[in-house]
């Protein structure tokens, strides 16, 4: 198989499996099984801005949830631990060494611990309280793709279906993506040749997105990646765009004015502009701006899964551009695992 052909597979098929992923929380008491709110949604790297996205999904749908790194849990567990409410402990794997040490702590506070992993009979298991599987949402590699879309539409369909709105977070997402896909690819043809560095803002729903997409960036092809909340953006972080250097924004239409400004802000900057947003962000911008439109026809709480998307794909087109493998990056393993003292 040629380099990078196993990540362009799983980014190209991973919406087969948010159907299951829906499905898989239908049978489950939230409250009764995950605990009450408030909920703790902790992680490591690309399960932690899961975390990070799914809780201002639930915080939008008036759950109280909070996310913090697995690390910071391990290391401040009277911070994170010291109040009531459930704890879910997401790791692909169910192995990660913070992962399973967040869930021993959480044990030990008297907090119910739930697990959401991608593989069956797991050391998470045996330590969590429950363990939510989404089998066969593994990557069978080191970078997080499908995994980080399924387990956020579960985490998703979890907070509809305590808020009574099973039937948004139901919307058949995965009939979006080759068109989501096609434009992504028309808009990286003209930002990958010869790019430096690439900017994302992100803020809200989306901050946890855009971090997960500059963490594919830099683990697949080197390049390096920042995020920015987009009002944020302007106090010194734009000061360094050069045209060599692409700044993408993760639009929601509430603020369509405000990002659209921030983006046009850098057009005597840099040429290499896009956004991910619903249509109607775009009313307003300039046909200078690249357009990767999301689904009209869902609201931008639920378009997380989708949003992430051309994210992977620019990913994936700057390692190829850079002569990386993404099915095998530099430095890097499935699983972390790390002993202690």
């Amino acid at each position: 198989m040629a380099h990078g052909e196993h990540v362009r597979a799983l980014i190209r098929g991973q919406g087969q499996l948010w159907p299951l992923a829906v499905n898989a929380v239908q049978g489950i008491e939230i409250t009764t099984e995950w605990g009450r709110p408030p909920y703790l949604l902790v992680g490591s790297g690309t399960s932690y801005y899961l975390a990070q996205a799914a809780a201002e999904v639930a915080w939008r749908l008036r759950i109280e949830a909070v996310a913090a790194s697995a690390g910071d849990v391990v290391l401040e567990p009277e911070r994170w631990l010291g109040t009531p409410g459930g704890v879910i402990v997401i790791s692909r794997s169910g192995e990660t060494s913070e992962a399973l040490w967040a869930l021993k702590a959480a044990k030990e506070f008297g907090r119910r611990a739930v697990a959401l992993v991608c593989n069956p009979h797991t050391s998470a298991e045996l330590v969590a309280d429950r363990t939510l599987c989404l089998d066969g949402a593994d990557d069978a590699t080191v970078v997080m793709i499908r995994s980080f879309t399924t387990m956020l539409t579960s985490l998703q369909a979890a907070w509809a279906k305590l808020a009574g709105r099973e039937r948004e977070a139901a919307a058949p997402l995965a009939e979006a993506m080759f068109p989501l896909l096609e434009a992504a690819d028309r808009t990286w043809q003209a930002f990958t040749d010869g790019c430096r560095r690439v900017y994302i803002l992100g803020a809200g729903i989306r901050q946890g997105i855009a971090l997960e997409g500059a963490l594919k960036i830099q683990e697949m092809s080197g390049v390096a990646a920042f995020v920015f909340s987009p009002l944020e953006f302007r106090h010194g972080p734009r000061g360094s765009v050069t045209e060599d250097d692409a700044v993408v924004v993760l639009g929601q239409e509430k603020w369509a004015a405000d990002e659209w400004r921030v983006l046009t802000d850098m057009a005597g900057q840099t040429s290499r502009l896009a956004a991910i947003a619903r249509p109607g962000w775009f009313l307003a911008s300039s046909p200078a701006v690249g357009r990767i439109e999301l689904p009209a026809s869902v609201p931008d709480l639920w378009l997380g899964p989708l949003a992430v998307i051309p994210l992977q794909w620019l990913a994936w087109r700057l390692a190829m551009e850079h002569g990386a493998d993404p099915d095998a990056p530099r430095n890097l393993t499935k699983v972390v695992e790390i002993n202690r003292g």
